[in-house]
């Protein structure tokens, strides 16, 4: 019983999606994500980081957060071809 739990945990964690602070991360761009975490609405975000984290968010709705899906984004940088089995 155990070990079937451990295995069932293992497929759950498998078949879950990224969240946008994941997709972000394996996007190499684990520091906007941190200038993201530091934002308040006294200090907004420079319009450059808020115009790049508008962009990548568009990526993630259209590509979704399936880890194949964004691995291929990652590695080669377009939505064109990106197919999810």
């Amino acid at each position: 019983m155990f070990l079937m739990r451990i295995i069932e945990k293992n497929i759950i964690s498998l078949l879950r999606y990224f969240s946008f602070q994941e997709f972000i991360i394996a996007c190499g761009e684990e520091l906007l994500w941190n200038e993201v975490c530091k934002s308040l609405p006294e200090k907004p975000l420079f319009s450059v980081f808020h115009e790049k984290c508008s962009g990548l968010l568009k990526k993630y709705l259209i590509i979704g957060g399936m880890p194949a899906a964004v691995s291929d984004f990652a590695k080669y940088k377009k939505t064109a071809g990106i197919t999810v089995a």
